[in-house]
């Protein structure tokens, strides 16, 4: 058995270099525009099983994975990212 791991694509925090922990934000476009590459990069693998937490970016970026597989796309919680105290932003400014 291997397990893939991957991180989500691009969101509008990364970009701007700052740590978002536990914000619920989705993945920026261009973050969506990353996704067709990594599905074509993952095809030499053959899949059982998609997991994912169950924050948006986590769920944008595996959501079409478990659909270009066929398979059910698995949530879970307890992977969703760490709450990094005062080490992540405490708002959400206005993405445009």
């Amino acid at each position: 058995m291997q397990i893939i791991a991957v991180r989500h694509a691009s969101t509008w925090f990364n970009e701007q270099e700052l740590i978002n922990g536990q914000i619920d934000e989705g993945l920026s476009p261009k973050g969506l525009g990353q996704i067709h590459g990594l599905i074509e990069s993952l095809a030499v693998y053959d899949f059982t099983n998609v997991y994912c937490s169950t924050m948006k970016r986590s769920v944008q970026m595996a959501g079409p994975i478990a659909r270009h597989y066929k398979l059910p796309l698995k949530k879970d919680a307890r992977s969703a990212e760490v709450d990094l105290g005062s080490f992540q932003i405490t708002y959400a400014p206005a993405i445009k």
